[in-house]
């Protein structure tokens, strides 16, 4: 049987080597794999360092965005609601011109008739003033007759 374990040591050795050796070869790509792992760990964290960056440069870009549509909604409005006003003005522009074409004929009659009323009145005073003249006269007249006569 000594000669069946004296074999069978060496065989063992060798698997023992082989185990060693295997086991080396496990621990080294295990230490690579770590290091790997590692560096993509870093990798990773930078990325998603860039990531969160991009991400607040993305909402700060979508709030701009938002302002101006905000802004544009607000002209077009504002400018829908002149050009609204524009047609009103375009409507009513032309009845004030009628209107006031009404009244500026209404004064013009009146006054004409002002100015013939004037007229005659002033006709009116001229022949009071010539009555008054020729009664003054008259009277002048027949007191110089009494005082003379």
């Amino acid at each position: 049987m000594a000669s069946i374990c004296d074999t069978d040591i060496p065989l063992r050795l060798q698997n023992i080597d082989a185990l060693t050796a295997s086991y080396r070869n496990s621990l080294q790509s295990l230490r690579t794999t770590a290091l790997e792992t590692a560096r993509s760990q870093s990798e990773l964290t930078e990325i998603q360092a860039k990531l969160r960056e991009a991400e607040d440069d993305l909402v700060k870009a979508l709030a701009v965005k938002t302002r101006r549509e905000a802004k544009r909604m607000a002209l077009k409005a504002a400018i829908d609601s002149v050009k609204g006003r524009i047609e009103d003005l375009k409507t009513s522009i032309p009845q004030q011109r009628t209107k006031n074409k009404e009244c500026a004929t209404v004064v013009s009659q009146h006054r004409l008739v002002s100015e013939q009323e004037s007229n005659e009145s002033s006709e009116h005073r001229d022949e009071v003033q010539e009555a008054i003249s020729w009664y003054t006269i008259g009277s002048l007249v027949f007191m110089l007759k009494v005082d003379v006569g």
